[in-house]
């Protein structure tokens, strides 16, 4: 047995070229001899140099590639592999016993307690989480902070993924401008507060409009547009709004005459020097306050309405030189509005639906016509909380109507002059009633200091508690006097009376 041991020994059983006896660890297998290249984690000893194919350094740690904790087992190896196998090599003690006591420099990740602290050493940063995924424990994404690991306090816009959740608290930013809005916050899952949507800042003063924030230009549009606390800047400057699509600065066009289209046209603080013309429906025209945006026309009319709904609120129609407004076959609602200082009547409407509240009809002159303030001819005329002073025409120096109803309620009509009658009002062929209103020093030559009906039979008034005082034509007391009145009648104080033209009053 032992002659065949021996015999067999001397034979290259693989042919590769060794025998067991020249150092062949597996005769069987021609991958396998000494000085045969070695293929590190197959299994094999090919170069039969008895080490172990798991360990390529021979620190006594397996690879990680074969299920070890060895990280580091090849100059390839790039640290860190899969994150459940990265503890890197535990030899540092026994190359190096030296390095390791209380109070040595403890490098992270080594595998080594190299200060005896008993902390962790995947932890660079103490602060409780290593950069593996270690059981149930989420991994930290930044080892070299102790103030991010995960569950963190998220700080806000800082920059810092504290809770390594891979997003970002920032402030909205739902207009897009770049400008947070400080009252909400959200999380960018980019990472990122310089994403669409989402800021590092709160500056932003409203974040529902695009063309408001720090530094941004003003626009006529009531609002405060650069943040800077003020609208007051705006002034000289006008803005439209069309009923689709973005609105435009119109400011440098605001001149001579402007039709205005569909939408908002946003007028602020200055004087205009412009006629407005509205043929189309659906047009608002705004202002900053009627004692600071002014229509002043160089010629001409300041404001025609051929079409309606139109709407006009806080700004002034001044210094035409061919009455101030011009309605017609429309529904117009004019809302702290001033219609004053014009040659001719105030406001005209012929066959429309005129509603005015909170305005001021004052010192308007319609020489030789009627209707100083306001002149409407079939159609409705409805005033709120508005006063009718200081105006002069022919007939009517206040209100003249004809063939239309006029409701005054809380209105003050006062001061108004007619050379012919009816100082506050003239009616012909309408029915008008004043509510809680005060028509007081009002003043017609011929008769009708307050008011004359001309129509006789045609005409009605009513007086709902208003208050009555000094009106007169003549030198003569005449708050309500009419073509077929024997005599004008003279109320004084708050006063609930009606009238008819042919029967006179009761």
């Amino acid at each position: 047995m032992i002659l065949v041991a021996l015999l067999l020994s001397c034979v290259d059983a693989d042919g590769d070229g060794f025998t067991v006896a020249e150092g062949d660890c597996d005769d069987a297998d021609p991958q396998a001899s000494p000085g045969h290249y070695e293929r590190w984690y197959d299994g094999i000893d090919n170069d039969c140099s008895g080490g172990r194919d798991r360990d390529q350094d021979g620190d006594g740690a397996d690879s990680w590639r074969v299920g070890g904790r060895d990280c580091y087992d090849t100059p390839d190896d790039d640290y860190p592999r899969p994150l459940d196998q990265c503890w890197r090599d535990a030899d540092l003690a026994e190359l190096h016993p030296e390095a390791v006591f209380p109070g040595a420099i403890d490098a992270p990740y080594d595998g080594t307690d190299a200060d005896c602290s008993g902390g962790t050493d995947g932890d660079g940063d103490g602060d409780g989480y290593t950069i593996c995924e270690v059981d149930d424990q989420a991994a930290d994404c930044d080892d070299t902070n102790a103030a991010v690991y995960p569950g963190a306090e998220e700080g806000l816009a800082d920059g810092v993924d504290s809770d390594c959740d891979g997003r970002e608290l920032c402030h909205a930013d739902a207009d897009a401008d770049g400008f947070g809005d400080p009252t909400t916050l959200s999380y960018s899952p980019t990472g990122s507060c310089r994403a669409r949507g989402y800021s590092d800042n709160a500056d932003d003063c409203n974040d529902r409009e695009a063309r408001t924030y720090p530094g941004a230009t003003e626009w006529c549009d009531r609002a405060d547009n650069d943040c800077d606390g003020d609208i007051a800047d705006e002034g000289g400057t006008a803005m439209f709004q069309p009923l689709a699509g973005n609105a435009s600065d119109v400011t440098a066009i605001m001149l001579g005459e402007y039709v205005v289209a569909p939408g908002e046209l946003w007028l602020c603080a200055g004087t205009w020097s412009v006629s407005l013309v509205v043929n189309q429906p659906e047009v608002t025209i705004l202002g900053a306050g009627r004692d600071n945006t002014l229509v002043v026309p160089a010629e001409g009319t300041a404001l025609v309405v051929t079409a309606g709904p139109f709407h006009a609120s806080d700004l002034s129609f001044t210094g035409a030189t061919e009455g101030g407004v011009m309605v017609s076959a429309a529904e117009v609602n004019f809302e702290a509005v001033s219609i004053s200082g014009n040659t001719g009547v105030g406001l005209a409407a012929w066959g429309s639906r005129v509603w005015v509240s909170r305005s001021l009809l004052a010192g308007n002159v319609a020489e030789g016509g009627g209707g100083g303030g306001i002149y409407v001819y079939d159609g409705h005329l409805a005033l709120l909380d508005t006063e009718v002073r200081d105006n002069a025409a022919l007939d009517g120096g206040g209100i003249y109507a004809i063939d239309a109803t006029v409701l005054a309620t809380t209105c003050a009509i006062t001061g108004n002059v007619a050379s012919g009658e009816g100082a506050a009002f003239y009616g012909d062929h309408a029915s008008a009633m004043f509510g809680h209103s005060t028509i007081e020093a009002n003043e017609a030559v011929n008769g009708g200091g307050g008011v004359w009906l001309a129509a006789g039979r045609y005409d009605t008034f009513t007086s709902d508690e208003s208050t009555w005082a000094s009106n007169r034509h003549g030198g003569v007391e005449s708050d309500i006097d009419g073509y077929l009145f024997d005599a004008p009648l003279d109320y004084e104080g708050v006063q609930s009376f009606s009238c008819d033209g042919r029967l006179g009053c009761w």
